[in-house]
């Protein structure tokens, strides 16, 4: 082979590994890159998820009840909600266990209960309206629902 074929051979060698070379170390680059930002995304999430758990950020220090009430009082409700223990923050929660234990209350018919951003409960109630006495322990609302209250607590 002439001088001048083994030259160009060598030279597209040497182009080949340098770019062979440069693909490696824009891989490497990528690699550290991904790296870098899903160690940032799990420690900020991390960061986060602390954050709202964090129950002097974010407390439940309001309580707004609507609905006509005849029986039922604030501080009955406020008992029901603090019977479940440590109240959560705004963020962890759940309204749907708080609603199940207010509708354990003898009075209530139904409840819907809601957060208001930033620190606010907002409780709406519907009480059962007794119409009549059954067998001395129960009562029968309207809609001919019968549902039983502690003795003495009814009128």
């Amino acid at each position: 082979m002439s001088q001048a074929a083994l030259n160009t051979r060598n030279h597209e060698e040497e182009e080949e590994m340098s770019s062979s070379r440069r693909s490696n170390g824009t891989r490497l680059a990528g690699i550290f890159f991904l790296l870098a930002v899903l160690c940032t995304v799990l420690v900020s999430g991390w960061m986060v998820l602390g954050w709202m758990e964090d129950a002097q950020r974010l407390p439940l220090s309001k309580m707004v009840v609507t609905g006509e009430r005849h029986y039922t009082r604030n501080d009955d409700i406020r008992q029901a909600i603090l019977a479940l223990g440590s109240p959560g923050t705004f963020m962890t929660q759940d309204v749907n266990i708080i609603q199940s234990q207010i509708e354990r209350l003898p009075w209530i018919k139904q409840a819907s209960v809601r957060k208001q951003w930033p620190d606010e409960l907002k409780i709406h109630l519907v009480e059962y309206v007794p119409i009549a006495r059954w067998n001395d322990q129960h009562m029968v609302d309207v809609e001919g629902n019968s549902f039983s209250v502690p003795g003495g607590s009814h009128q």
